[in-house]
Parts: C-alpha cells; structure tokens; sequence
C-alpha cells in the first residue's frame, strides 16, 4: 500500500513539473504573430489587449525574444489616434526593451492592465531620477 502511495506522490509530482514547463519556442512564435497582427488593427481594445499581453509575455517569460514585436509597438506608438493606445504601445515598448525593467516590475494583476501600466510608469520615472 504504501508504494502505491509513493508511486502516486512521483506520478502526481511529475504530472505538476510537466504542467508548469514553458511553453514551445513554436507556441511563444504563433502567440507574437498574433499579437503583431492584432496591433495593425483598427479596433482599440483589440491593439490595447495585445499591447498588455506582450508585456505579460515578457513578465512571465523574460527570456523570450520580443525583438519582433518592437516596430509594430513603435508604429502604434507613433501614428495611433487614440492616447491612451499610443501611450500603452510606448511603455509596453520600453519594457520589452529594457531587460532591467522586467525585473523591477511584473505583472501581478493579470485581468486589469492599469496597474501594470502605473506601476511601469512609475518605475520608469524613479529610474530617472536616480541618473
């Protein structure tokens, strides 16, 4: 009996290590794609939520390279009609670019982008301050 115990715990244990493994090199490709995709949309809430989720990706997976992401946020940053996108796009932006940035801030609050964003600006200006 108590080996099927054990044997149970190890199984359990493996199955728990296997769910929490990064995600494919093929997955993290198909998820920035998209994401590059959503950003030329015309719908706000469509580029403001890929714009949070690329700084989520960044967040939980520092070592992804985002390098393909950076001229479609720098295009919305720019050229977007709405403020509130543009500013998104440039601190999503800054924090895919600045390694340091990642981590002094995370995103904690995975369903409300404000705090992320405030946090984010926040940092960046005491980065400043202290140069």
């Amino acid at each position: 009996m108590k080996h099927i115990a054990f044997i149970f715990i190890v199984v359990l244990a493996v199955a728990s290590m296997a769910v929490a493994e990064t995600p494919s090199q093929k997955k993290f490709d198909k998820a920035i794609n998209n994401y590059i995709i959503a950003l030329k949309s015309k719908n706000p809430g469509v580029q403001s939520s890929a714009a949070f989720q690329i700084a989520k990706m960044k967040s939980q997976f520092p070592q992804v390279d985002l390098s393909r992401v950076e001229k479609s946020l720098a295009q919305v940053a720019k050229r977007n009609e709405n403020k509130v996108i543009r500013l998104q796009a440039e601190l999503t932006l800054t924090y895919v670019k600045d390694a340091d940035l990642v981590y002094r801030v995370r995103v904690n609050d995975t369903e409300n982008p404000v705090y992320f964003y405030n946090d984010l600006n926040q940092t960046i200006f005491a980065v400043m301050l202290e140069k």
